[in-house]
């Protein structure tokens, strides 16, 4: 009997533990995530990786961490239902690589939800380290140097006085190495000892003046490339010589701004394009010296004053160069009216209390020296646009609709080029949009058949810094909607990251780039091919 009564006690306790467990459970149904951090080289856990999650609810944006132990594990509790975004983080490793079609890094959590499966994978940095020569192979001190990879060019390391440096932090991906000596822009030294200066220019690794001609450096994951000696080319030290003119009586200060053309910087490194501000003599003539070879833009302005010269590109070689004209012009307005010339090309009917991103606007884009100018568009299509630089432009509208036309003044012109290097004159521009884009889609391969989450970039000739970079799906489809008329460039890029790129470095894909011409309405279909691994 007493073993009867203990065991229908013990039964008791055991479904009185199973009923609270239960109603703790819907007592407390928030969510938790749980999971491993691991190194994508070696499959090896990793210590201490940031584990975040944002909160993507509406209001604030509450952020959810925790780090990882010793065997990469990781637990996020009492999480509120919702739909978060995920990422990790470490010292030495690249954050995960998302695909933006797929969003691959969204998360959705219902009340009771228990997720311990989110394993994240992280991707070590890689590391370049040699040494800057001479030409008689003597360490140069006080190099910089940098790496242009296909996210774009990375400031890094500069040389010590052993001439050693070292690049680390890199994402796996083919680079082009660079050394850049301090340029002075003096004149030759006056030596009477018999010897000459000795003027050393950027070199690419190992030897080459240009990124073009240089050899790729192939970064693996956790490895390094070591013994990466850039020995430094000479070059005469030559002279730009030039006059500014067009400026009126009583105009300020007019000073000449020179910047490099150079590849675009990688999103996040906290650098500018090269640039260096030089005097212009109260004759309005001027003359630089010491710059590398290479191509650069010239521009004239007044400090403060609204007077402007359109941007000169001139190409230093090894020779002095002479005769540089800058007309400098007032800066301006610009004005006129935009019609549709179909239906879906209309101006778009806003709220009253629209922001300013929900508004259509126009905009312009310098082809060269960076300028842009941008208005509202009001509902009869009407535009003001102020303070425009003379320069050379390309013209975008931000709703469904391009520029198929325009007249400036008494001057017609096809498609969306407008030249206003010596002003407007004050004339009107009208402008006629246009809704008849047209589409291009098809298939990327590689030697094993379609290419799943591919980037694949298409590049305006006319007007190359603005890419279209989008992924190709798991089957390798991709599609670009929306394409206004002109002339592309259709490449497959390489496989790895997917953050946004501006655009690819194109000599890498020369061999495979396909020449797209575009014709309003066109429904192209183009299937491209992609390196084994990536670009040359």
């Amino acid at each position: 009997m007493r073993n009867r009564s203990s065991k229908w006690t013990a039964a008791c306790l055991c479904l009185g533990a199973v009923v609270a467990a239960g109603l703790a459970q819907e007592a407390n149904p928030n969510p938790s995530v749980a999971g491993r951090v691991t190194n994508s080289a070696t499959g090896k856990p990793i210590l201490h990786a940031h584990v975040t999650l944002y909160a993507l609810n509406g209001g604030a944006r509450q952020v959810y961490g925790a780090l990882s132990d010793a065997d990469g594990k990781f637990s996020i509790a009492r999480l509120p239902p919702g739909q978060y975004s995920f990422s990790a983080s470490a010292a030495g490793f690249q954050a995960p690589i998302i695909n933006p079609q797929a969003r691959t890094d969204r998360l959705i959590l219902r009340p009771g939800d228990r997720k311990d499966d989110l394993d994240l994978t992280l991707t070590p940095f890689g590391a370049i380290s040699g040494r800057v020569l001479d030409a008689e192979g003597r360490p140069v001190q006080g190099v910089g140097i940098a790496v242009l990879g296909s996210d774009g060019l990375r400031e890094g390391d500069m040389s010590d006085p052993d001439g050693q440096y070292r690049l680390g932090s890199l994402p796996p991906d083919k680079y082009r190495l660079r050394a850049s000596p301090r340029a002075l822009n003096l004149p030759p030294e006056i030596r009477s000892d018999g010897t000459a200066e000795v003027h050393y220019v950027t070199t690419y690794y190992p030897a080459s003046l240009t990124a073009e001609s240089a050899a790729t450096l192939d970064v693996q994951p956790g490895a390094e490339r070591t013994g990466m000696d850039i020995r430094l080319l000479r070059n005469p030290i030559v002279v730009v010589r030039g006059r500014v003119s067009g400026a009126p009586a009583g105009v300020p200060y007019i000073g000449l701004a020179v910047n490099k053309v150079e590849p675009r910087r990688a999103p996040d490194t906290g650098r500018g394009a090269w640039g260096v501000g030089h005097r212009v003599n109260p004759d309005g003539s001027f003359e630089i010296w010491g710059l590398d070879p290479g191509r650069y833009i010239f521009t004239a302005q007044s400090n403060g004053a609204g007077w402007q010269s359109p941007p000169v590109e001139i190409t230093v070689a090894d020779r002095d160069i002479g005769g540089v004209v800058l007309g400098v012009v007032s800066q301006f307005d610009v004005s006129g009216q935009i019609l549709a010339d179909d239906d879906r090309a209309r101006i778009p009917q806003t709220p009253p209390n629209a922001s300013l991103g929900q508004s259509p606007q126009i905009s312009l884009r310098a082809r060269t020296g960076g300028a842009m100018a941008h208005s509202v568009v009001g509902a009869d299509g009407s535009f003001h646009l102020t303070k425009v630089q003379p320069g050379q432009y390309s013209v975008h509208l931000t709703w469904g609709a391009y520029v198929k036309s325009m007249r400036l003044g008494s001057t017609d012109i096809v498609g969306a080029d407008l030249d206003l290097r010596t002003g407007s004159g004050g004339a009107a521009l009208a402008i006629t949009a246009s809704s008849a884009f047209a589409r291009i889609s098809g298939v990327v391969r590689n030697a094993n058949g379609p290419a799943a989450n591919v980037r694949v970039a298409l590049v305006p000739e006319e007007d190359q810094d603005f890419a279209d970079v989008q992924t190709a799906r798991s089957d390798g489809a991709y599609t670009f909607t929306r394409v206004a008329p002109g002339a592309y460039k259709l490449m497959a890029l390489d496989t790895g990251a997917f953050s946004p790129v501006a655009t690819p470095n194109q000599q890498d894909y020369a061999d495979i780039a396909e020449t797209v011409e575009v014709h309003a309405g066109d429904r192209i279909t183009r299937d491209l091919r992609q390196h084994a691994s990536g670009p040359r």
